[in-house]
């Protein structure tokens, strides 16, 4: 192991501005065994991938071709068959992973990666100044997609999407790496994040705790935690939640007559519209209905006392887990505590110290994370309440004899 690397990382060390959970999952994840075996899985596929691919090498620079006749034709067929099931078994290997657990999916592509590079140019319309607040959609000028972390390699290749170009995409089983470039400032993306691919000190594994990980990685754990499953998070690019559920005032109900809408099979884009409309809404959101007619001070804090109380009763979005109340937020994924203890008996420390009851029972529940995390990300199992936390227990005075 690469002393380096700082396996006992805590995670609760972090800022919420940096987004525990996200951190708490990787170091959960790191640790399940059977992740472990379907990286060593996905690793076997991959050495496989690379062997065929040096040796049809070899045949192509023999001058070997497709539909040639002769024993060495024959070879390079069968290694191209070969080539496409094994590629096809390493690419199951993650989508299976992500249908379950899309944490796991993402970083199975990270950790095993076979990138593809993105890069997309863009500029504002023709005639469009920065006014305030102006919307407008920014123009594509040229794209282009390579596998190598450098948009000036001669394997990149560019399109120019005004034009009918013909040419098909590249199959790589990922992670997928775009990066936005423009003369104009407001249309940059904010880091390039072809090259923090490049700076990285490549490989990633699992012995690598979150600290240590790439950057690109650990935005796109954030933005799963934040878009799926928790409200709470920014994005830490943009630091807020454009590309995520966020409240908003719903303007959908406004204006909108269900007798009006088209039921004859012929749907207008405005139909459309509003069928998208329609699904996010019921998929990402709680709709609470406001009166419109709130005029003092003490009436708009009257409802928002109101609309606090209604949400702090939970939700049957996990079963039973938010049923009457909400979570405690420093008890999600481990307490601090819980962590400390763990990490310490991982390396062993402190062996003729006594230890009580308690420090058992935080490491066993600790574990119990480790091996829930994977394959399935099921929340409210992670979530669930633990028996060995006192909850709710009240000091009682002792009285002294008279």
């Amino acid at each position: 192991m690469d002393h380096n690397l700082q396996p006992s990382y805590n995670p609760c060390s972090l800022k919420e501005s940096e987004q525990i959970l996200p951190a708490k999952i990787w170091e959960l994840l790191r640790r399940n065994e059977a992740f472990k075996n379907a990286v060593e899985l996905l690793k076997k596929h991959d050495l496989r991938v690379q062997s065929i691919d040096l040796k049809i090498k070899n045949f192509q620079d023999r001058g070997t071709r497709l539909g040639q006749s002769g024993a060495e034709s024959r070879d390079l067929n069968a290694n191209y068959s070969l080539r496409s099931k094994t590629w096809l078994s390493a690419k199951r290997i993650i989508e299976n992973a992500s249908r379950t657990n899309p944490f796991a999916g993402i970083a199975l592509q990270w950790l095993v990666p076979e990138p593809l590079f993105h890069c997309h140019i863009l500029t504002r319309p023709p005639g469009k100044k920065w006014e305030k607040r102006e919307i407008f959609i920014p123009i594509l000028i040229r794209q282009g997609e390579g596998i190598i972390a450098n948009i000036e390699d001669k394997g990149w290749v560019w399109r120019n999407p005004q034009k009918s170009e013909v040419g098909g995409h590249l199959m790589r089983r990922g992670p997928e790496v775009f990066w936005t470039k423009s003369k104009f400032k407001k249309l940059w993306s904010k880091v390039n994040p072809i090259e923090e691919w490049r700076r990285y000190p490549w490989p990633f594994t699992v012995e690598h705790p979150w600290s240590k990980a790439p950057e690109g990685f650990k935005r796109e754990f954030q933005y799963i935690w934040c878009n799926l499953f928790d409200s709470r998070p920014n994005n830490p690019l943009t630091q807020n939640r454009g590309d995520s559920p966020a409240p908003h005032e719903v303007n959908f109900f406004h204006n909108r007559s269900l007798a009006n809408f088209r039921v004859s099979g012929t749907l207008t884009q405005r139909d459309l519209n509003q069928i998208i409309q329609f699904k996010n809404l019921a998929s990402d959101y709680r709709i609470f209905a406001i009166p419109k007619t709130i005029l003092t001070k003490a009436s708009a804090k009257a409802m928002g006392g109101w609309l606090s109380s209604e949400l702090k009763r939970g939700s049957n979005l996990y079963g039973n887990l938010l049923d009457g109340e909400l979570l405690d937020e420093s008890e999600l994924l481990g307490l601090e505590t819980e962590w400390k203890d763990w990490l310490a008996s991982e390396e062993k420390q402190s062996n003729k110290i006594y230890k009580s009851t308690y420090f058992y029972r935080r490491c066993e529940y600790m574990k119990s994370l480790v091996s829930l995390v994977f394959p399935q990300f099921d929340l409210a199992k992670l979530l669930k309440k633990t028996s060995h936390r006192k909850r709710g227990k009240k000091y009682v005075r002792k009285m002294r004899n008279e």
